[in-house]
C-alpha cells in the first residue's frame, strides 16, 4: 500500500511540474492576481467542517504544495503573514449562505471570527466560520501558496470556475449535476494483496475519480461516506437476505479500540484503525481490502447500497439501487474457483404478497411457490402467467402474477336411476344441462321416454333446473307407452310390405302380389310360402319368401378350328369331358403340331383341366408345336474339302465365317446366285468357291503338308466327313469357339470383296 501511495505522490509531482511548465509557456489564466504574484489554476475539490468547538471550515485544492502546518512557522512575523493573506481576494469570493466572508469580518487577525489559516492540516486552507446551508467559491478566488504565505515566493492559486457545496446531514457535497451511475462492476484485482488479505475492485468504468485516499478515517473525501454504503455479509439466503450484513463503517467502528482483528494485524496501518476492512480510492476505482481472518472461508457478499456516490468529471454519479455481488465458490469444469458474480433482486408479487429472491447474473429466475388464488363463492381465478415473461437476470426486476377470472364452477351430477349418467362443471349462476339425454331401456311391453329431472330419486319432475349456486344432484324422470313392433315381409333384400302392431296384437297377413325370384345360373325358382308366421306380435319380425329350386342345364361344344367335334348337355356344376378321337392339326413349313388339350378360345392358352359347368361353353383343341429342321448341303470349289451337311432349324441364319480358309478368299453361291447371307426355310444346297489370296506364298498351296483340308490331323474316322466338312458335320452349326476363329477370316473376305 505504501508503494501505491508513493507512486501516486510521484504522479502528482509530475502533473504539478507539467502545470508549472504550461504556466511558464504562457498557457492559462484568465485572472490577474490582485496582489503581486504569479497565478496558477486550481480547483476547490472538497469542503470539510470541524465538528468540534473550533468550527473550522477546510478547503482542499486540486493543487497542493503544503507540507508545513503553520502560516507563520518561519520568515516574517504573524502580522506580515496576515497582511499578505488579506491582500488576496479570498474572502470576497467565498460565500457562506449567500454572504461573502468579507462582509462577515473586518479582516484583522485578532478578536474577530474570520481569518485565513494554513494551520493544522496538510494540503488545506481553513476559515473560522460554519455555514448553515451552502458554501460557494466564485471563479477567480485567490488562495496563497505556502511560499506566498510564508514570504518565500509569490505563487497564488486562482479558481477557474464557480463551485457550490451543499450541507447534507453535516456532510458537504459539491453541488454538481447528478446522474445515475450507468455501470459498476466488482472483481478481484488479485487473489490476495498479502497473505492475510483479499483485495476487491469496485469499478464504475467512467474515468478517474475526483477524490482519492483512505476512506476509513476520512468520510469527507468523497461526496458521501463510502464506508456507510459498502456492506459486507455472509452468504446470501434464498430470499435475498444477506446474513450478518454490516457496513464497513460499522465494522471499523466496532474495532476502533485496537488495530488488530482476532489477533491478526492488518498489513496497512496508515492513519486510524483499518482492521479488518480498509477502503482506498484508486485512480479509476475503489479498492476494498478484507482480512481473510474476517471472511476466511466459504461464500460472502458485497453490497453497494443505493446512494453510493462518486464524482467523475464534475458529475456526481449515484447508484439508483442496491448492487449485490456474491463471492461464489464454484466448479468451473476443471477446479474450484472463486468469482464475483452480480446478483439481482427478483420480486415475485402473488396476490399482493411479495417474495424476494436473488439470482446470479444471466440466470433465468423461476418462482418456486404457489401461484394459486382462492376462489370466491362466484368467481374462480386461474394463473395466466407473469405480467412479463421472466428473462435472464441483468437488472432488478419485479414479476407480478396475473389471473383470468371466470365464474366459479360447481359439479352438478345427473343420475339415471342408480347409475351416474353425467357430471358437469357448471358456472355459478348458470342453468346446468348435461350434454346428452338419458335413456331407459324398453322392456318387451313398454317403451320409456325421458321427460325431465327430479331433485330426488323417484320424485316429481321439476319444471326447470335451478341456477347453480353450489354442488347438486338431479335424477332422470321417464314416461312409458305400450311398445309397437314392425312386421316385415321381404323377398330377398326387397321389402314387399311392412306393418306396425302393438304388443299382443294378431300378426298382420301379407296382402300383396305373389313374390317372384329370378333364376340364377344354377337354379330356377318357384314361390312356396313365408315360412312359420307367429300368431301374435311379441317383437319385431321379418318373414322371408320361401322358394323351391330346379337345377339348370347347359350345352358344352368341343371344336377343332372350325370343325365341331362334339356337343353335349350338362347340369350346372358337372365337369364336362370329351370322349372322341384326339384332334389333329397338319404340319406347316415351320412347325409340326401335337394335340395337348383344350382352350377357351381359338389359339388361346392351354387349360390344365376343364372347369365345372356354370353356363353354355365352347372349348377349342390346343396343340403343342415343334420347330422343323432342314438339311443344308455345302460343297467346296478351289480347295480340297469333302461336302458338308448342316442340320438347322427353320429360320436359323447360316454363319458364313465358318467357311474361311487361311490364304484364300471365298464366295458363297445359292444355285447360280452369289449370296452374302442365308436363312433356313427348307432343305437347300450351297457352293463355296475359293480363290487364292493375292499375298499368299508357295508354302500355302492348298493341300500342303500343314494346310491341306482333310490332312493327317483331320482324317475322317468311322465314316465322318474330313476337313471343314467333317468339323461342320461333327458340330452341326459351328460352336462358339470355331465361330470365333472363323470370324476374322470372314471379315477379311468381305473386306477384300468390297475392295
Amino acid at each position: 500500500m505504501k508503494t501505491v501511495s508513493k507512486h501516486r505522490a510521484f504522479m502528482l509531482a509530475v502533473l504539478f511540474a507539467l502545470c508549472l511548465a504550461c504556466l511558464a509557456a504562457g498557457m492559462g489564466m484568465r485572472y490577474a492576481v490582485r496582489a503581486a504574484g504569479t497565478a496558477v489554476e486550481t480547483e476547490v475539490k472538497s469542503v470539510e467542517v470541524n465538528t468540534d468547538a473550533s468550527g473550522m471550515t477546510w478547503f482542499t485544492l486540486s493543487v497542493n504544495d503544503y507540507e508545513g502546518q503553520s502560516n507563520y512557522n518561519g520568515g516574517d512575523g504573524r502580522d506580515a503573514v496576515v497582511e499578505r493573506l488579506n491582500a488576496l481576494n479570498t474572502l470576497s469570493h467565498i460565500y457562506f449562505d449567500g454572504t461573502s466572508l468579507s462582509e462577515l469580518t473586518d479582516g484583522s487577525f485578532a478578536g474577530v471570527d474570520m481569518y485565513i489559516n494554513l494551520w493544522g492540516r496538510n494540503g488545506a486552507f481553513s476559515v473560522n466560520k460554519i455555514a448553515q446551508t451552502s458554501i460557494e467559491v466564485k471563479a477567480g478566488c485567490e488562495f496563497p501558496s505556502f511560499a506566498y504565505a510564508s514570504g518565500a515566493g509569490d505563487t497564488v492559486y486562482v479558481t477557474e470556475k464557480d463551485v457550490v457545496f451543499q450541507n447534507t446531514d453535516g456532510h458537504w457535497d459539491v453541488q454538481r449535476p447528478v446522474e445515475t451511475m450507468p455501470a459498476l462492476t466488482v472483481a478481484d484485482w488479485k487473489t490476495t494483496w498479502s497473505d492475510d488479505t483479499t483485495q476487491i475492485m469496485i469499478m464504475p468504468g467512467l474515468g478517474n475519480l475526483d477524490a482519492g485516499g483512505y476512506v476509513n478515517d476520512n468520510a469527507g473525501t468523497y461526496p458521501v461516506d463510502l464506508a456507510q454504503y459498502i456492506v459486507i455479509g455472509d452468504a446470501m439466503t434464498e430470499n435475498g437476505v444477506t446474513e450478518n450484513g454490516r457496513t464497513v463503517r460499522e465494522i471499523v467502528a466496532q474495532n476502533q479500540s485496537e488495530n488488530t482483528y482476532s489477533g491478526v494485524k492488518f498489513p496497512m496501518t496508515v492513519g486510524d484503525v483499518y482492521s479488518p476492512v480498509l477502503i482506498y480510492g484508486g485512480g479509476d476505482h475503489i479498492e476494498v481490502y478484507i482480512l481473510d481472518e474476517y471472511k476466511a472461508q466459504g461464500n460472502f457478499t458485497l453490497t453497494i447500497k443505493k446512494g453510493f456516490t462518486l464524482t467523475i468529471g464534475g458529475v456526481n454519479y449515484v447508484t439508483a439501487e442496491d448492487l449485490v455481488y456474491g463471492y461464489v465458490t464454484a466448479f468451473d469444469g476443471s477446479a474450484m474457483v472463486n468469482a464475483w458474480t452480480r446478483f439481482y433482486e427478483i420480486t415475485w408479487n402473488v396476490n399482493g404478497t411479495e417474495t424476494k429472491q436473488f439470482v446470479a447474473d444471466g440466470t433465468v429466475p423461476s418462482f418456486g411457490g404457489s401461484t394459486d388464488k382462492a376462489s370466491t363463492e362466484s368467481t374462480d381465478f386461474t394463473f395466466a402467467g407473469w405480467d412479463t415473461e421472466p428473462v435472464e437476470a441483468e437488472a432488478n426486476a419485479t414479476y407480478t402474477a396475473t389471473y383470468t377470472e371466470s365464474a366459479r364452477k360447481y359439479n352438478v351430477t345427473f343420475m339415471n336411476r342408480s347409475e351416474q349418467f353425467e357430471q358437469v362443471s357448471a358456472a355459478y349462476g348458470t342453468i346446468p344441462a348435461p350434454a346428452g339425454t338419458p335413456e331407459k331401456a324398453s322392456d318387451v311391453q313398454y317403451d320409456y321416454t325421458f321427460s325431465g329431472w327430479s331433485a330426488t330419486d323417484g320424485g316429481e319432475k321439476l319444471d326447470e333446473l335451478p341456477a347453480v349456486s353450489g354442488e347438486a344432484t338431479y335424477y332422470a324422470v321417464f314416461t312409458q307407452s305400450v311398445r309397437k313392433y314392425t312386421v316385415t315381409y321381404k323377398n330377398g333384400e326387397d321389402v314387399l310390405a311392412s306393418y306396425q302392431a302393438e304388443y299382443g296384437a294378431v300378426t298382420p297377413a301379407y296382402e300383396g302380389e305373389t313374390p317372384v325370384k329370378a333364376a340364377d345360373a344354377q337354379y330356377t325358382y318357384t314361390f312356396k310360402d313365408w315360412g312359420t308366421v307367429a300368431a301374435t306380435v311379441e317383437s319385431d319380425a321379418v318373414y322371408e319368401a320361401q322358394y323351391t329350386q330346379t337345377v339348370n342345364k347347359y350345352t358344352v361344344v368341343f371344336m377343332n378350328g372350325t370343325e365341331k367335334l362334339a356337343e353335349t348337355e350338362y347340369e350346372y356344376g358337372a365337369v364336362p369331358a370329351y370322349d372322341g378321337a384326339a384332334p389333329e392339326k397338319a404340319a406347316d413349313v415351320q412347325y409340326t403340331y401335337t394335340f395337348g388339350g383344350w382352350s377357351e378360345e381359338e389359339g388361346g392358352a392351354l387349360l390344365d383341366q376343364l372347369p365345372a359347368v356354370t353356363g353354355a361353353a365352347t372349348y377349342y383343341a390346343a396343340f403343342r408345336q415343334t420347330v422343323n429342321k432342314y438339311v443344308i448341303t455345302v460343297t467346296f470349289e478351289g480347295v480340297e474339302k469333302a461336302p458338308a451337311e448342316l442340320t438347322l432349324e427353320y429360320g436359323a441364319a447360316l454363319d458364313f465365317a465358318q467357311f474361311s480358309q487361311d490364304g484364300y478368299e471365298f464366295v458363297v453361291y445359292d444355285g447360280e446366285s452369289e449370296v452374302d447371307s442365308y436363312t433356313v426355310t427348307g432343305d437347300g444346297a450351297l457352293t463355296v468357291k475359293y480363290t487364292k489370296a493375292p499375298d499368299s506364298g508357295e508354302d500355302q498351296t492348298p493341300g500342303g503338308d500343314d494346310q491341306i483340308p482333310g490332312g493327317n490331323d483331320q482324317n475322317p474316322s468311322d465314316g465322318e466327313p474330313t476337313g471343314c466338312s467333317g468339323a461342320l458335320a461333327a458340330s452341326g452349326i459351328a460352336g462358339a469357339a470355331a465361330a470365333a476363329l472363323l470370324l476374322g477370316a470372314g471379315l477379311i473376305l468381305r473386306r477384300r470383296k468390297q475392295d
